[in-house]
């Protein structure tokens, strides 16, 4: 199998690698639904899809830091982050709207 060093870890195979980001990609998900399963219920699409969008730009933020290359042979953080973003982008188009703007309008002036 093809090895791929990344710095100092350990020596890795494609499949490895694939399956840490894969893992990575699971897991901010799975936060991401547990943080917005705590709105209330016609906000609950939105937070989702904002919590993802922000994932997706701290884990790019991250790959432009430690410099990942965004064409590796593997999947990298930016495959992620493209991944969190269409993600993202297709939950938004399911947000009710008028839900969240009767939310909205429900708060308290101040």
């Amino acid at each position: 199998m093809n090895k791929i060093d990344i710095g100092d870890r350990n020596h890795l195979t494609l499949a490895e690698l694939n399956q840490a980001s894969l893992l990575r990609i699971g897991l901010m998900l799975a936060m991401a639904c547990l943080f917005a399963s705590t709105a209330p219920a016609g906000l609950v699409l939105a937070s989702l899809s904002s919590l993802l969008f922000l994932s997706a730009i701290g884990i790019a933020a991250l790959a432009a830091v430690i410099g990942e290359h965004p064409l590796a042979p593997h999947f990298t953080r930016w495959d992620e982050t493209a991944f969190l973003m269409l993600s993202s982008m297709i939950i938004s188009a399911l947000v009710d709207r008028e839900a969240v703007m009767a939310i909205v309008n429900g708060l308290p002036k101040g």
